[in-house]
Formats: structure tokens, sequence, C-alpha cells
């Protein structure tokens, strides 16, 4: 509960007429953070409202919920770019948490190890965008999903970028030294 509002009342606030109130019910869900909210906000990542639909991408990517992914990779491709923004971050998110909690086995099914390319990829071109500020957030996510590893990768690619893109990447990096534990 937040605010007031139950996950029960969040999900039936989602298909409200207004557009108001189902931004705010998707808001809510971020900060509520449950799973049983992912079927309910995957109908509204195509919200006729541009906020709608950006309150329920985040909202998605903060809960963690990988049946998203598709979503969200859709939405990579939007025209408006707070949406490819967005959906950017979630998928960084999403990614990033499979990565940092691994089921008992640490190898990923077939189908995980294709939906975590098809994530890279879209991210990668993203890194091409048009906006800075998406070009940012993929860069970020990229450096979430892959640690180390790509960190380095992500900051050459960004050595010609804008000063706000590479000094964003840095912070993002030294945020995981700093999280990393020896």
């Amino acid at each position: 509960m937040i605010d007031g509002i139950t996950i029960t009342d969040a999900i039936h606030d989602l298909s409200d007429p207004n557009a108001e109130v189902r931004y705010q019910a998707a808001w809510a869900l971020q900060y509520i953070g449950d799973a049983s909210a992912v079927t309910a906000l995957l109908g509204t990542i195509g919200d006729v409202d541009m906020h709608v639909r950006v309150a329920s991408a985040q909202a998605l990517g903060r809960i963690g919920a990988g049946r998203a992914v598709n979503a969200l990779l859709k939405l990579m491709n939007h025209a408006a770019a707070e949406e490819r923004y967005t959906a950017a971050v979630a998928l960084g998110r999403i990614q990033g948490l499979t990565a940092k909690t691994p089921p008992l086995s640490t190898t990923l099914t077939p189908s995980e190890e294709e939906e975590k390319k098809r994530v890279i990829e879209a991210l990668r071109v993203a890194m091409r965008d048009d906006d800075v500020y998406v070009r940012c957030a993929a860069a970020l996510s990229l450096v979430e999903i892959g640690g180390f590893t790509i960190a380095l990768k992500v900051l050459e690619a960004l050595s010609r970028e804008e000063v706000k893109l590479r000094e964003a990447a840095v912070r993002q990096v030294e945020k995981q030294v700093n999280q990393s534990t020896y």
C-alpha cells in the first residue's frame, strides 16, 4: 500500500477512462512493487496516453518483470524519446536483476540467452539514438547488464560522445565498483 492505495485499487484504476487516474495507478504500482500487477501493467504499456505508457514501463522495470521484455523492446522503437529512454532504463533493470540474482543454475536457458541477446542488441542500437538521454540510458543499462566486462567497451564507445554521457557512464561504473565485494 502506498498513500492509502492498495494493489487491488491500483490495478483496478489502470482501466479507468481518465488518463490521469491510470497514470497515478501505474506510478503507485512501481512503488508498491508487487509482481501480481505485471499482467495489468502489460495491458497499459500500449495505452493511448504517453504518461501512462511511461509510468507503466517504469513500474515494470522497477518490479523486474521479465515477462515485460518483449513489450519494452517494442517501446524502444517508439517515436517519443521519453518512451525509448524509459524502456532502455527498464530493460537494464530487468536484465541487470537477472544477472545479479541467478537461479540455482547459473546458466541461462536458450530462450533466456536469446532474450538477453535481443535486449543487448536493442540497447546497442539505442547507443546511436538521436536523443542524448536515450543514448545515456542505453549505455548505463548495458553496464548494468554486463557489469565490468562491458563497462570498458561502453566507456570506449563513449570516448567521443558528449561529456554528460561519459560522466553518467563513469558514475555507473563507480557505483558498481563500490557495490562489489572482493
